[in-house]
């Protein structure tokens, strides 16, 4: 009887820990508290790293243009040396005829650009009734729209006119006081290219020779070599497309019936908005749609210019670009207008610009670190 108990009692042990067994099996293992640890400290970085980037961005975003700038005119430096130019000189002719034609395009597109600033208050009351034009079949749709519009028609005089007051000169004169402060923002840049463009290579040879394995010395070498070339070539590219976009807003606005000084300012600010993929084009469409009702009286007239630039962006964005840039570096375009979110709500447009570059330049790294894999594969469109 005993042995019997004993048996049987065995038995309902084993029971009890095949049970106990199956149950911890369905269970997930505890997360070690190290991983949450890991990931409170990532989520403090990213958040100091943010906060640093506004209360800093005066002293970053010099830097940080000068770098782009100089990785997009790093090549043709590189050609001017290849033809024994010196490496000083080379980097100042460069820069200078950079320059030359910034000048150039502010000097055409001022007049017009503070024309349109002077003019934005007047426009936007000229603009209120076109807008009521075109949303009549809809108010009229609406009874509560029909019965306001029975009463204004009843008693025009009775009503109340408001009258505005505008300060069309107050807008210029800020963007006058401000530009003392520009200039030197782009004298600053200006040098800090250009000494990066003179002793960038020598620096980045110094850098390497801070890391202190052979494996992750041929690493570093690998990601600056490829943030060199591939930057180059994406920037370079980008802004080839975006001239030759600028130029071809500059020819449909003067075709529609613009005249030579806005079909420049326009063409200029769909060229340096589309450097902001969806963003920035969605901005020009806007925009156009306004001044084209604002500039011709008739609707068909009106939506020319927006309806001529989309089709150019379309052609810029759906052909010219795949083909130029192939699917190297083809990014999600959900990824994209969030990075353009959190960098333009950081630091404006000059963050929208910025974006993509630095979004790029992410990705290049983060396809050669085994750590960012991941990242680079979720970035890919």
């Amino acid at each position: 009887m005993s042995a019997a108990a004993h048996g049987h009692e065995g038995g309902h042990g084993e029971g009890n820990g095949t049970s106990a067994g199956n149950g911890n099996g369905n269970d997930r293992p505890p997360t070690p508290p190290e991983v949450h640890i890991r990931a409170l400290l990532i989520a403090l970085a990213i958040g100091a790293a943010l906060y640093t980037c506004v209360a800093a961005a005066g002293l970053i975003l010099p830097v940080l243009i000068a770098a782009v700038t100089a990785i997009i005119f790093n090549p043709i430096v590189k050609l001017l040396t290849a033809v024994h130019v010196p490496r000083f000189l080379a980097a100042a002719i460069v820069l200078g005829g950079f320059a030359t034609g910034v000048a150039a395009l502010i000097h055409v597109a001022w007049e017009p650009a503070v024309e349109a600033v002077q003019a934005a208050p007047r426009a936007m009351l000229e603009l209120e009734p076109r807008l009521a034009e075109l949303t009549r079949p809809l108010r009229e749709a609406n009874k509560v729209g029909d019965a306001l519009d029975a009463m204004d028609a009843e008693a025009p005089s009775t009503r109340p006119q408001k009258v505005r007051v505008v300060e069309s000169d107050s807008s210029v004169r800020g963007l006058l006081a401000g530009l003392p402060r520009q200039a030197m923002a782009a004298l600053t840049v200006a040098i800090l290219t250009y000494f990066s463009l003179v002793f960038g290579e020598l620096f980045l040879r110094r850098l390497v020779t801070l890391v202190p394995t052979l494996s992750e010395k041929k690493t570093t070498v690998d990601i600056v070599r490829s943030i060199q070339s591939e930057m180059s070539r994406y920037m370079l590219t980008i802004s080839l497309i975006n001239v030759g976009l600028g130029v071809a807003t500059w020819g449909m606005l003067l075709l529609v019936g613009f005249e030579a000084d806005d079909a420049v300012f326009w063409g200029t600010v769909a060229g340096l908005l589309n450097f902001a993929p969806y963003l920035g084009p969605a901005l020009v469409m806007v925009m156009l749609a306004l001044v084209g009702m604002v500039q011709f009286p008739q609707l068909t007239q009106a939506l020319l210019p927006v309806g001529g630039f989309v089709v150019l962006n379309l052609l810029e964005s759906q052909l010219v670009t795949p083909l130029a840039l192939g699917r190297s570096l083809a990014l999600n375009p959900l990824i994209i207008l969030l990075w353009l979110f959190v960098w333009g709500w950081i630091w404006g447009i000059v963050g929208l610009l910025l974006a993509m570059p630095m979004l790029v330049c992410f990705k290049i790294v983060a396809a050669r670190v085994d750590s960012l894999r991941a990242w680079s594969v979720m970035l890919e469109r």
